[in-house]
């Protein structure tokens, strides 16, 4: 059995209320939007920009091939997932937030990184496979966490992408230690680029980095996320994604500078 599965979105609406931007949050979440919309027509005809845009569509259009139900059961959440946290990261790099970008990158690499080693279990045949079971029981108790932990450890999953495609394992690889380094983890680079640590009013914090070098090397970054979680994608449906046309544009889109 197939099962074809689609992502539809909503939008909330309501009048900006009187005093808007006024209030320190309602500012920062106004000013967070104005620089998305600056930045989506300030750099609408960069090549990154143009590649934002494509892997936005081909996770879309990814999401609507056949997945065969019993063998792929999670495959389309996680795909929708790694979509989500695409998009996350383009509308809070747009909107300046920098260093906050990159644990979503990291999500995006990690969630594409999980669904090939659940896919790729020996065991996939059987009516509960063993590494979806450990995984679905994670929050069973403290013995189901550490096992579920040491079976899905970041080394693990990297050697198995590895083992399939040793120049995307390298790619993928040397991209999430970017994001380890740049803010996925509370390290010095991460803090510097929005922070001048050695001022004297004690770091001179920055919240919003729009339209600096910093903010566009991070919505490349994420660009480069989401090519990464396509490509790892590929490696189990890539059938359907020749049929689909898919594999021929990501192969376009390469890394954009």
């Amino acid at each position: 059995m197939e099962v074809h599965t689609v992502v539809e979105g909503c939008r909330m609406t309501a009048p900006i209320p009187d005093g808007w931007g006024n209030d320190p949050l309602s500012k920062f979440m106004a000013d967070a939007y104005h620089n998305c919309v600056a930045s989506f027509v300030n750099y609408a005809k960069l090549p990154v920009m143009m590649a934002v845009r494509e892997v936005d569509a081909c996770f879309r259009d990814v999401l609507c091939i056949s997945f065969k139900r019993e063998k792929e059961l999670f495959l389309p959440a996680f795909i929708g997932r790694c979509h989500a946290a695409y998009l996350s990261g383009i509308q809070l790099s747009m909107g300046g937030q920098v260093p906050e970008v990159y644990p979503l990158i990291r999500l995006c690499i990690e969630n594409a990184m999980y669904a090939l080693f659940i896919q790729d279990d020996p065991t996939i045949d059987d009516d509960i496979p063993e590494r979806s079971k450990i995984w679905l029981d994670r929050d069973e108790g403290e013995a189901a966490e550490k096992k579920c932990r040491a079976t899905f450890t970041y080394g693990n999953v990297r050697k198995h992408l590895a083992s399939r495609d040793a120049a995307l394992g390298e790619r993928v690889n040397e991209l999430y230690q970017w994001t380890i380094a740049y803010g996925a983890h509370p390290n010095f680079y991460g803090q510097a680029q929005a922070s001048d640590l050695f001022s004297k009013e004690g770091g001179n914090v920055q919240y919003l980095l729009p339209d600096t070098t910093a903010c566009k090397v991070c919505i490349q970054a994420v660009v480069q996320g989401g090519i990464c979680a396509l490509e790892v994608f590929g490696l189990i449906l890539q059938d359907r994604y020749d049929e689909a046309g898919i594999s021929a544009r990501i192969k376009r889109l390469d890394w954009p500078a």
